[in-house]
């Protein structure tokens, strides 16, 4: 029998997390011993054995519900399947590589109910210097600068927040949303809270190709700067000849000669011209694959099967 509505609802995306599925739940008991919480776990298409060490701890555990896709639809999809079964007035998520640490939920939870806000950030303590630090950095200061929203550095997902923002967050239709710059879009009081990261057996499953993939993402989403760049071209490169016959005109009204007359510079000038008209097309077509996209409404997720789940979901706001 399942338990009654649980105050506390944690949200894990699950991917490839054999070997911390084990530790990661155990954890959770013991730092949320005396909180009614459940724990919302979303195997998004795992190719190991995450799937069954779930399945093993749900057997035992009502507060353990497992949600697992028919293939892999991605991190955020999984946040849009945690977010649409949990039953908690508070929502914590967080990954599921014991970079977050589950000690530090209470804190998390503490602080949203002291501060009385909606939102609680983690940014990280002493983050060091890493490729996917360095990275995470970069693509938190260009989309600051051309969103205009000031998003603090090192920021994670870890976080905590308020039954009122998860309805908010589902009230957004898209289909291919991403939570975190989401979150900040849709406001609400917010609270920041340094948290020290624990250490990550193995390799991230967040290749530098996923990390660039979904900066492009946001930033197509949630800014004109592409459209914006390629005006700006255009009216450089419209000003460039219009300049060079100004120069060629005033040469033969005063000096009686023109320009000295080459292929080379016309060559250069075509390739240029023609790889800034593809280059164009094929953000325009990004953008118009992305409407086409959302014409469609299509699901975000597909499940297969579920464990202490109650009904089915599928995949709709």
């Amino acid at each position: 029998m399942l338990p009654a509505t649980p105050h506390l609802s944690i949200l894990v995306p699950v991917y490839n997390n054999e070997t911390t599925i084990d530790p990661l739940l155990d954890r959770l008991r013991t730092a949320l011993e005396g909180h009614h919480y459940e724990a919302v776990m979303v195997d998004d298409g795992s190719r190991d054995g995450s799937l069954a060490r779930l399945k093993a701890h749900a057997a035992t555990d009502p507060r353990v519900r497992v949600i697992s896709f028919s293939r892999n639809f991605g991190q955020h999809p999984a946040i849009a399947a945690a977010l649409d079964h949990a039953r908690g007035e508070i929502l914590v998520l967080m990954d599921a590589d014991l970079e977050d640490q589950p000690e530090n939920i209470p804190l998390l939870v503490r602080t949203l109910e002291e501060q009385g806000g909606d939102i609680v950030y983690t940014v990280k303590l002493d983050p060091g210097v890493t490729a996917r630090g360095l990275s995470s950095d970069a693509y938190h200061r260009v989309f600051s600068r051309t969103v205009g929203v000031d998003l603090p550095r090192h920021l994670g997902t870890f976080r905590a927040f308020t039954r009122k923002v998860r309805d908010a967050l589902r009230a957004f239709p898209e289909r291919d949303v991403l939570y975190g710059p989401l979150m900040f879009y849709v406001g609400f009081r917010s609270t920041i809270v340094p948290v020290q990261r624990g250490v990550r057996p193995g390799h991230s499953s967040y290749s530098l190709g996923k990390r660039m993939r979904l900066a492009i993402n946001s930033l197509v989403t949630y800014s004109d700067l592409a459209p914006k760049l390629f005006a700006t071209t255009g009216v450089v490169m419209i000003a460039m000849p219009l300049l060079y016959g100004l120069i060629v005109l005033l040469q033969y009204l005063f000096a009686g000669r023109s320009l000295p007359a080459g292929l080379t510079i016309i060559v250069l000038l075509l390739a240029f011209l023609g790889g800034m008209i593809m280059l164009a097309l094929g953000v325009l077509g990004v953008y118009i694959f992305r409407i086409f996209q959302e014409v469609l409404a299509r699901p975000r997720y597909v499940i297969d099967e579920t464990v202490n789940v109650e009904g089915t979901a599928d995949g709709r706001p």
